[in-house]
């Protein structure tokens, strides 16, 4: 290897290790969540901390239980197993990603500050109906069964599988994915040390989400700061993330019977769809 060479991959190293230093002394060595329903923008809220904050960088994926459905004591390990590790989690990384419902929340998991983000159930939605058909669901999430529908409709009406029952819920509730959705955002709206973002604000006025995320966390911004793209930095990538793509999925009725559950969970369906 040429002596050039060396002495760039030599400075490179060199540059890291300053700048993990740095952050080490400027970044406050806690835990937070940040916390959604599948497929409501929650890497797109963890891409903008990271790229725009002095924080801990990466996170702590706290997922979902896998199954088997027949083994319900083994149902919380993750969770205990993370837990455990609490008091020296915070030197690798600051947040903590979940699906999990409120009440699982209360149950199970450490208390800490979470960043609750929610995104109009009618994108959610359709969001979640294409990535359950991906072959890359299936492959990764072996025991989770076959989540594929023809059209969307199906999956909306259709009743709600044990995988998705139980995965991310303490009790499950619900009969189908529009329950699903309307339990979650039930549960987390108006909690104490939670803070709301919406998705479709930090695409349209960055400046502003990224200041309450920074004063609600209590985190040091950047010099420059600039708003994250969807395919900015590693994540789980959106199908498209473009507001109101829900109009290409919805046939008729399907609105109708999705805001009759959101209501009948005690939301207000203006307050979490917006108007395109």
């Amino acid at each position: 290897m040429a002596s050039g060479s060396r002495l760039r991959i030599r400075l490179g190293a060199l540059r890291r290790t300053l700048g993990d230093r740095w952050l080490g002394l400027v970044a406050p060595a806690r835990l937070f969540y940040v916390i959604s329903h599948e497929r409501s923008g929650t890497h797109f809220v963890m891409n903008t901390i990271m790229k725009n904050t002095y924080v801990r960088q990466g996170f702590h994926d706290l997922g979902g239980w896998p199954g088997p459905y027949d083994a319900p004591a083994r149902r919380f390990a993750h969770i205990d197993a993370f837990n455990r590790t609490w008091d020296t989690a915070p030197r690798t990384a600051a947040m903590i990603k979940s699906h999990c419902d409120r009440a699982l929340f209360d149950a199970r998991y450490r208390q800490a500050k979470v960043v609750y983000v929610l995104r109009d159930p009618r994108d959610v939605l359709t969001s979640f109906f294409h990535y359950l058909n991906r072959p890359e669901f299936a492959r990764y999430n072996p025991g989770a069964g076959d989540h594929r529908s023809p059209e969307f409709p199906v999956f909306l009406h259709r009743p709600i599988s044990p995988f998705l029952r139980n995965t991310y819920s303490l009790a499950g509730n619900f009969a189908n994915v529009a329950e699903r959705w309307a339990a979650h955002v039930a549960g987390w709206l108006n909690t104490p040390a939670t803070l709301t973002v919406r998705y479709e604000d930090l695409h349209q006025n960055h400046a502003a989400v990224l200041a309450r995320l920074v004063a609600f966390l209590d985190l040091r911004p950047r010099r420059r700061t600039r708003p994250v793209a969807l395919h900015d930095a590693p994540s789980i990538l959106p199908r498209k993330g473009v507001i109101g793509d829900w109009r290409s999925a919805f046939a008729e009725g399907d609105e109708a019977f999705l805001r009759a559950a959101v209501e009948r969970a005690g939301v207000d369906w203006t307050r979490v769809t917006v108007r395109t």
